[in-house]
């Protein structure tokens, strides 16, 4: 290879940085493509993602101050997710779903409640019932 005159090697581009990756200490080398990155002459992955859906769960009641939406995609966290209300006893909320099934319930104001507009439910190990939602592929 041809040197230049800063003694960096012709057709070398980017930048190495020395990057600790689970305690061990790698050179990890950035192309100057913003498309391409390599660490140790190798490709980094992107971390695979399966495909999702934009989804709109809404939910109406006129007795709810505080709704909220669970279920499988949230480990069932019963206050993670606020529902939107739109003052006139609509809750909605949008969710990124990964494609299959999914179950999930409302908590309207502390009480877990399956949803009622929702026509495919699943028996639940609490003896009540949780609502399901397909995403296709």
């Amino acid at each position: 290879m041809h040197a230049r005159s800063d003694g960096k090697p012709t057709g070398e581009t980017g930048l190495t940085k020395i990057c600790i990756v689970l305690g061990k200490m790698i050179l990890a080398k950035w192309n100057s493509s913003p498309s391409l990155k390599t660490m140790n002459n190798a490709p980094i992955q992107k971390p695979f993602r399966p495909p999702s859906r934009r989804t709109q769960f809404s939910f109406f009641s006129l007795r709810g101050n505080r709704v909220y939406l669970t279920g499988t995609f949230n480990d069932w966290s019963p206050d993670s997710i606020e529902m939107k209300g739109t003052g006139d006893g609509h809750f909605k909320q949008w969710l990124e779903l990964p494609e299959g099934h999914h179950e999930y319930k409302f908590v309207v104001d502390d009480t877990w409640t399956a949803d009622p507009a929702c026509p495919h439910w699943k028996p639940n190990k609490h003896g009540s019932l949780n609502s399901i939602i397909h995403i296709p592929n």
